[in-house]
């Protein structure tokens, strides 16, 4: 069956399985929700209530409402949860509709109004959006995650930075990839690697990752750790989530081996009660045909069975000759609830990307250098060879998630994964450009990988007090395991005139001769304690870890062992938080953390080194304004990476220098803010400084910035839904501008290319537009209701920039304008 067929076909089954989930969705104002809100101020009791019922918690007073509520536990309804909650503070409650109530003082009201009356109130202030750790947001702004706690745990009382892309964020920005999910997030660097980032999702969390041989991917899924070895890792399809959360910061308290600049958690698409029915197709330029559906409710009357199905197909050339995109999804779900405290999901997924993009790699002469006599290339450049370049990815896994709740303070749950990533990965290199600036001298290699994956984490959860102390108590023991052999070999190939590239050359095709075998153990044990007295939150962590990775290189055609390494390391990490809820909203903290991650890079009369280790001071303030659907934060970090190797090449000599107990400090601020208003206005900011250095290396290193870290960056998205009493009604406009700022391009600072030996390697900053429109045709029509159609333009002005250099000699362009028009119906 050809691709298209698949895609036409997927658009059919989507069409035909969404009359499976056709039930409706119980009423918010009528489901029974178990509720535990402590004796606290009411704006913050009331906001709570809200995101836990699903309700618009409209506040009607003109001056702030000074009152506490009483403590709410149990299973109830809304109705109950209120009478229960005003009682006492001289307040009282009226439902608008179904999803909004209204909080007003009776004393102040003119005339007396009936308990039920549906009117249209004019609101002063709106929050509350049925929200749950790992659930769906409605807008822009979620106030709770789990990524940081591994509970239920609201983004204020988190004393770490945690940013999170919910769903329609990432539908309004038109983000085909995680990594594009990411360009409007604080303290992270996506795209780095160019059309490559379409393959891999490589990521800078507050200047860790990237390029270096500990790189960082959007790997972490539904909390569990993705392994594998060089040369390739996993992609999980932008579809397939329900949100993108990014924890900045060491993790390895709670996720064992860990960077200390953060990681970031694809958290994915769960079945629901309430029906979820949609249908896309999408279009673009370099021949861009995409479809999909995303179907699922209850699959018996009373819910005990719910299902969800996904599935997507993509057909698309790139900017980059002789590169294509192409990708089958499929990802079938259920959650069997065999009782109120009980429920166990079930995932499998299957990804197929028989193409994806190269990265089009180029000298920093002919692009950022000047070259006498010629212009600069075009950012369609491939060094490559259109019959071999190619990479041939499988990804399978299926997962399960586990819940129980003995009562309603003690609660244990079990998340498992068993993955599989199969590749073939052909190509055509860079290796240097020559003197003359136009011959390009090459490389070719293969690599296979079939690496298989295993993660499981226990927890177990309880709730108790301890005099005016309230505790969320959670302890967890989880285990990761990757075997990931793969083989590799490599020749020579013919070079090419870059000004004029041939790229179908005959040449010796190379075939693996090089066996690698990888594996990683690792088991961690892991305490936390959420402390509640008052208005304070303290976080205390601890965990150990025990982890075992080994390595080694053999002769396919022999046997023959080259190198073998075996690392056995234990590490204690822990994290230390304290926040001050204040009632205005503000929530000032202070956090320390440490992290640790194993390592098998090798000298020369060392066979091991030993495992990198960080600490973070962390400190800042969040705030949520009551009866405000918005969340800023502003945090500053000195971050510290020890026993790093660090190397780099002699500009003059040429020579390679390697030091294994160095040193990289990040430290810097953050500024993020997200809002989305009743009056249709959504909108995002954020800006990072970042001050990062070598400040333990050799001569030649010590003191300069990393590769590919920029010191500046920031963006701000808007977009706005012209409103009911306007003639544009239906039309939501959409803009945004990304800001990377000047980075270096070798670790030495300085270019050391022929004739710009010590020239400082800058790479240029670039500012970036992209814009969006759609239009919702139910808006107008109600026979319409549930079809819209966006156009989405990403680098609008068709920017030709260098997205980074990677330390070796060679770069990769940025993507060029990109326009995605996309029709989707949901019901």
């Amino acid at each position: 069956m050809s691709m298209k067929s698949v895609l036409l076909a997927g658009l059919a089954a989507g069409a035909l399985t969404a009359a499976v989930g056709a039930a409706g969705a119980e009423p918010a104002n009528a489901r029974r929700v178990r509720i535990d809100i402590d004796a606290k101020a009411a704006p913050q009791a009331l906001n709570e209530l809200g995101r836990a019922m699903g309700l618009a918690v409209v506040i009607r007073e003109n001056s702030p409402i000074t009152a506490s509520t009483r403590p709410v536990k149990g299973e109830m309804t809304a109705r109950e949860a209120l009478g229960r909650m005003l009682s006492g503070t001289g307040y009282a409650y009226r439902f608008v509709n179904e999803g909004t109530v209204s909080i007003f003082s009776p004393a102040a009201e003119a005339a007396p109004v009936a308990l039920e009356e549906t009117v249209e109130l004019p609101p002063l202030a709106v929050s509350g959006q049925g929200e749950t750790a790992t659930g769906p947001v409605n807008g822009f702004v979620a106030t709770r995650s789990a990524t940081a706690s591994k509970t239920d745990a609201a983004l204020i009382e988190t004393p770490q930075s945690i940013s999170v892309i919910p769903r329609d964020q990432m539908d309004a920005q038109g983000a085909t990839t995680v990594g594009e999910a990411l360009r409007y997030t604080a303290g992270v660097v996506a795209g780095t690697a160019g059309l490559q980032s379409r393959r891999f999702d490589p990521v800078f969390l507050r200047g860790f990752g990237g390029f270096s041989a500990d790189a960082s991917y959007a790997s972490y899924q539904d909390g569990l750790r993705w392994n594998f070895p060089s040369r390739t890792a996993v992609q999980i399809d932008s579809f397939l989530l329900e949100r993108v959360e990014v924890f900045r910061g060491p993790s390895s308290v709670l996720y064992g081996r860990a960077q200390p600049g953060g990681f970031v958690n694809l958290v994915t698409k769960r079945p629901t009660d309430t029906p979820v029915n949609e249908v896309f197709a999408r279009v673009g330029n370099h021949a861009y045909l995409e479809s999909g559906f995303d179907v699922g409710g209850k699959v018996d009357a009373e819910g005990a069975l719910t299902y969800r199905m996904i599935a997507a197909g993509r057909l698309a050339e790139t900017q980059i000759d002789y590169q294509k995109d192409q990708r089958i999804l499929l990802a079938p779900s259920f959650t069997w609830r065999p009782d109120d405290r009980t429920s166990l999901t079930v995932q499998a997924v299957y990804q197929h990307d028989p193409h994806t993009s190269d990265a089009g790699f180029v000298s920093p002469r002919g692009t950022i250098l000047g070259v006498p006599g010629h212009g600069k290339l075009s950012n369609s450049f491939f060094q490559g060879d259109k019959n071999w370049n190619r990479f041939d990815r499988t990804q399978a896994w299926i997962g399960a998630q586990f819940e129980h709740e003995f009562n309603d303070n003690l609660t244990f749950r079990s998340n498992a994964r068993y993955g599989k990533l199969k590749d073939t990965f052909r190509s055509v290199d860079f290796s240097a450009l020559g003197s003359d600036n136009a011959t390009l001298s090459r490389f070719s290699t293969i690599s296979k990988h079939d690496v298989d994956n295993f993660g499981v984490d226990n927890q177990l959860e309880g709730k108790f007090d301890t005099g005016p102390l309230r505790h969320t108590v959670l302890v967890g023991l989880d285990y990761q395991w990757m075997d990931g052999p793969w083989d590799y070999g490599f020749a020579a190939a013919p070079s090419i005139d870059i000004w004029n590239p041939d790229n179908d050359q005959s040449f010796l095709k190379p075939s693996p001769f090089v066996h690698f075998e990888n594996s990683i153990e690792q088991v961690g044990v892991y305490a936390q304690d959420q402390i509640a007295f008052d208005r304070w939150r303290l976080w205390l962590s601890g965990r150990h870890d025990w982890s075992k990775i080994s390595s080694s290189r053999s002769l396919i055609a022999t046997g023959a062992t080259l190198s073998s390494q075996e690392a056995e390391d234990k590490a204690f990490t822990g994290r230390a938080g304290l926040v001050y809820l204040f009632d205005n909203g503000l929530a000032p903290y202070v956090s320390y953390s440490t992290s640790f991650e194993p390592s098998l890079n090798n000298v020369v009369g060392k066979s091991t080194f030993d495992p990198t280790t960080g600490e973070q001071w962390e400190a800042g303030f969040k705030y949520q304004p009551p009866g405000y659907n918005a969340f800023i934060t502003v945090a500053a970090f000195d971050i510290k990476k020890q026993n790093v190797a660090t190397s780099y090449t002699d500009p003059l000599t040429g020579d390679i220098d390697v030091r294994v107990d160095g040193e990289i400090r990040s430290r810097g601020f953050e500024i993020e803010g997200k809002a989305s208003l009743a009056e249709g206005l959504d909108l995002t900011a954020n800006y990072t400084y970042i001050d990062m250095r070598v400040t333990k290396g050799e001569d030649g290193i010590q003191g300069k910035r990393p590769v590919a870290v920029p010191q500046h960056t920031g963006a701000i998205w808007v977009d706005y839904a012209f409103q009911p009493s306007s003639a544009l009604l239906g039309l939501k406009l959409g803009g945004g501008i990304r800001y990377v700022g000047t980075a270096f391009g070798t670790a030495t600072n300085l270019w050391g290319e022929p004739g710009y030996e010590l020239t400082p390697s800058k790479v240029p900053s670039f500012t970036l537009v992209d814009a969006a429109v759609t239009y919702d045709f139910g808006k107008r029509d109600p026979r319409f209701d549930g079809f819209s159609v966006t156009v989405n333009a990403k680098n609008l002005f068709d920017k030709s920039y260098i997205a980074a250099c990677n330390g070796f000699s060679s770069c990769t362009f940025g993507e060029g304008r990109t326009v995605l028009a996309t029709a989707r119906y949901r019901w």
